[in-house]
């Protein structure tokens, strides 16, 4: 079992690791909302290796490595909602297990990095720290993302 490390990260270092991330497109990156408990545990689950941001909008971001496997029962015990923001290795296992948690398929070409749960009769909610991370590695993404969501955790 590995442990997982936490460390407290300046928001503009997290946001430079996120898009990064995002810009390399060798990890899936899935933004989520902090009320979604179950669909962030099937999620990180399917995740193993991966990492986690949480942010409650301050000059700071929590970043967990590995994401702990109750993440999402460590995130009830916490007083604020948080963004979250999963990243992980593009694997072939990943991709499988992502698309199963997600209940959509992954395309297997190797072209879908950016995952965006649905969430069912609910409008878009994205952690803002993944918005502002997307609008480094790519602005154009950003801006309709922007447009089409209804809020930001």
């Amino acid at each position: 079992m590995t442990d997982t490390t936490a460390a407290v990260l300046d928001r503009g270092d997290a946001l430079r690791e996120l898009a990064d991330a995002i810009a390399g497109r060798h990890h899936f990156v899935v933004p989520l909302a902090p009320e979604e408990f179950q669909q962030v545990e099937q999620i990180n689950q399917a995740l193993p290796g991966g990492c986690c941001y949480l942010d409650a909008g301050q000059p700071t971001v929590l970043r967990l490595r590995p994401a702990p496997r109750a993440l999402s029962a460590f995130l009830r015990l916490l007083p604020l909602p948080l963004g979250v923001v999963l990243v992980a290795p593009k694997t072939p296992e990943a991709r499988r297990r992502l698309s199963h948690a997600g209940d959509r398929p992954i395309p297997i070409n190797d072209q879908q990095d950016l995952v965006i749960p649905y969430y069912d009769g609910e409008g878009l909610v994205f952690p803002l720290l993944f918005v502002d991370a997307l609008d480094l590695a790519d602005p154009v993404a950003a801006a309709r993302l922007r447009a089409s969501a209804t809020g930001w955790a």
